[in-house]
């Protein structure tokens, strides 16, 4: 708690002595103190950071519009049901045909017609 309300007194001068050091001095530092810690990682970092490669954490996959781009992968590794990516994520409406006369069954001429009236 006195950590908390002294949190303006106490910041400036860890900030300042982090500053001075490298990421490598401050949590060697720190450790040698026993004082649990770890770098927080930037995004350019996360990505190419080699647990969360070998894990599969971030997947790279085609977009149309936009080219390679960084997905989240799955976070839950599980041997005889690994998941996976299949896609990314659809454009507003590209399935509205599939599911208005797929699943739901509507005609082609009903679904034509709430298009044309801006209803889908």
């Amino acid at each position: 708690m006195d950590r908390f309300r002294n949190a303006a007194l106490i910041e400036p001068i860890v900030s300042e002595w982090v500053g001075q050091r490298t990421e490598k001095e401050v949590t060697a530092s720190l450790e040698k103190a026993r004082v649990p810690c770890s770098v927080v990682n930037t995004v350019d970092k996360l990505v190419n950071d080699p647990q969360v490669k070998a894990r599969e954490m971030v997947i790279m996959a085609e977009h149309p519009g936009l080219g390679e781009i960084p997905l989240p992968g799955v976070n839950i590794k599980l041997s005889r049901s690994p998941g996976g990516i299949r896609s990314i994520a659809p454009k507003i409406g590209e399935h509205n045909e599939e599911v208005y006369c797929g699943l739901l069954g509507l005609r082609e001429e009903e679904f034509d017609q709430l298009k044309k009236e801006k209803i889908i």
